[in-house]
C-alpha cells in the first residue's frame, strides 16, 4: 500500500514528536523549529535539490506539531510551486530513514546532526 502525501508528512510530524519534543533533552520551540527551518531553507536554495527539498518538508511536518502558521503558509506555497510531490515524498521517506539513524546534537538552540 502507497502511502499519501498526508500520511508521510504524519509520519515525519510523529517522528520529530518523538525525538525532539517528548524524548528530547531540550525540547524544540516554535523559535528555534524556525531557525532549522531558515537553514534547510537555504540548503534548499543553494542545491535545488529534491533530498534539500525533503529536509525543508521534514521541518514543516514538525512546525505541524508546533501549530505555526508560517509553515502551513509554506507547506502550501511549497505546494502550488508544482514540484512532483511522488519524488519528494520518495526522498522524505528515504531522509527519515537516514535521520533515524543519526545522532543529534542540540548546538546553539538547534538541533543538528
Amino acid at each position: 500500500m502507497t502511502m499519501t502525501h498526508e500520511e508521510i508528512m504524519n509520519t515525519a510530524r510523529q517522528w520529530h514528536y518523538e525525538t525532539f519534543i517528548k524524548n528530547a533533552e531540550h525540547p524544540v520551540t516554535l523559535v528555534s523549529q524556525l531557525l532549522k527551518f531558515e537553514e534547510e531553507l537555504a540548503e534548499w536554495e543553494e542545491a535545488k535539490s529534491l533530498e534539500e527539498l525533503a529536509d525543508v518538508f521534514i521541518v514543516l511536518a514538525g512546525l505541524r506539531n508546533l501549530d505555526s502558521e508560517v509553515g502551513r503558509v509554506f507547506e502550501t506555497t511549497i505546494y502550488l510551486m508544482g514540484f512532483p510531490l511522488e519524488e519528494v515524498d520518495k526522498e522524505i521517506l528515504k531522509k527519515l530513514e537516514i535521520n533515524r539513524q543519526r545522532v543529534w546534537k542540540y548546538i546553539n538552540g538547534v538541533w543538528h546532526h
